[in-house]
């Protein structure tokens, strides 16, 4: 009795095993061979690629992204973006830089004021289309700031800007008391007044 007890949980065990066997060999290899595509990456005709960055040609799988190569531009030229996306690759891409030009644009604090060294810079290149960024201005005493000579929105070509000025102006009263109405003059800062004559009341020398 014991011996066919034996045979059967054996005969048992063996089925198993042999059933976990067959399941796994029916399960699909979950990437058995990846599909890869080509992307090649030019940097164009004014920048070129730091040799420390992603390489120009990489072998992405299908539906990955592909990585930028990190772009060094030439001199008064900005990389702004490329000529395809490549995060989502279903295919080979073959993907150039994009360029913009750089503008100089020169900012002049003019006659009556000096620029804040903490604020922007007052030389700047900006990409075409953009805009500068205004200094911070600290005017001379006895002038106000009103703005710049020429707007730097939008910048298209290499520009100077200056600050304008005005001087701060005073109202002087004169109330001469002796029965004359009172008059006004509006004077610049530190600037100079004529002196009236001194009032007299009349039947007085």
């Amino acid at each position: 009795i014991l011996t066919k007890i034996t045979v059967a949980v054996l005969c048992m065990v063996l089925s198993l095993f042999a059933f976990a066997n067959a399941a796994l060999a029916c399960e699909p290899d979950p990437d058995p061979c990846p599909v890869m595509y080509t992307v090649v990456f030019s940097p164009d005709g004014f920048g070129t690629f730091d040799p420390g960055g992603a390489p120009a040609i990489q072998q992405v799988p299908a539906g990955g992204a592909a990585t930028a190569p990190t772009v060094n531009a030439f001199p008064h030229f900005a990389h702004v973006g490329w000529t395809h996306d490549f995060s989502h690759v279903t295919g080979p891409m073959f993907v150039t830089a994009l360029y913009a030009p750089l503008y100089t644009v020169t900012v002049d604090p003019g006659e009556h004021g000096a620029f804040d060294p903490a604020g922007a810079a007052a030389v700047q290149e900006v990409v075409a289309g953009g805009d500068a960024t205004a200094p911070t201005v600290i005017p001379d005493e006895g002038f106000d700031f009103v703005g710049w000579d020429a707007d730097f929105t939008n910048v298209t070509g290499c520009i100077t800007v200056t600050a304008l000025y005005a001087p701060i102006t005073y109202t002087v009263t004169f109330q001469p008391n002796n029965g004359d109405a009172e008059w006004s003059i509006d004077v610049g800062y530190h600037a100079l007044i004529t002196r009236p004559d001194d009032p007299t009341l009349c039947g007085n020398d």
